[in-house]
């Protein structure tokens, strides 16, 4: 009896080792699952990172989200970031950089585009919530660059003043020669680089950025999920693994029509 009590012992051990291996083994973190109570920029784009990083494996956290709602509406919310992406239904921020409510303040628009009323919101999740990060995220394969740059004819609405908000970005990237997905990665590029540059023309966030805040620009790949930081001195279009299929664009898309 005491050799059968002694060998169930030390296979229950053997059992509880290799479930705490397994444990530490799945978590990538170097944060934690658990966010610092006072996060600057730099740890605001390390937690981005990592999550994107558990986006992309699958290994997403399990997150209670009840507690957090109650959590948020007993203590209210302390986003680390401020995100505007695209409204495009394939860049959801909280999804794809694997955060949990109340995280991320989160301003989409289509194309990522912005008028006073975003850089408004952009301004309020600096100014009210303290937000030590701006992140300007384009994607790729982005539809409404795509008409831009294909120089598609009159849409109705207000939708051609989305397109002429971008349409510097584009013409740029056509005065380089290139062509197909190459010209339409570098007018989705030139995108990022123009919206950053006219959030940073804010009085607010030249104020902040005085005390830490940084804006920074980076990509959402919709192939891999991955998503590519700039550096401020721009973006290879070779050190991004960026393909479409070949009918998404035409490769004489740099001629206008």
């Amino acid at each position: 009896m005491r050799k059968k009590a002694s060998c169930n012992y030390l296979i229950l051990v053997v059992l509880i080792i290799l479930l705490m291996v397994s444990q530490g083994c799945g978590s990538k973190s170097t944060l934690g699952a658990a966010r610092p109570a006072r996060v600057d920029a730099s740890m605001a784009k390390q937690l981005l990172t990592e999550g994107n990083a558990r986006f992309t494996s699958g290994e997403i956290l399990k997150r209670d989200l009840p507690k957090a709602r109650q959590a948020i509406a007993q203590n209210g919310q302390k986003p680390f970031a401020v995100i505007l992406t695209c409204s495009e239904s394939d860049v959801p921020a909280e999804m794809l950089f694997d955060q949990n409510l109340g995280d991320l303040l989160v301003v989409r628009t289509v194309g990522n585009v912005v008028d006073p009323l975003l850089i408004g919101s952009i301004e309020y999740g600096v100014e009210h919530y303290k937000a030590p990060l701006v992140v300007i995220l384009g994607h790729t394969n982005c539809g409404i660059v795509k008409e831009a740059v294909e120089n598609k004819e009159q849409c109705p609405g207000n939708i051609p003043n989305i397109k002429e908000k971008m349409k510097p970005a584009v013409e740029r990237a056509k005065e380089t020669k290139l062509t197909g997905t190459q010209l339409l990665r570098r007018a989705e590029e030139n995108n990022v680089w123009d919206v950053k540059s006219q959030i940073e023309e804010s009085h607010i966030i030249k104020q902040f950025k005085g005390s830490g805040l940084q804006v920074i620009g980076a990509m959402y790949d919709a192939n891999s999920g991955t998503v590519e930081w700039y550096e401020d001195n721009g973006c290879d279009l070779g050190d991004f693994d960026y393909t479409l299929p070949k009918e998404s664009i035409s490769e004489n898309s740099n001629e206008k029509r």
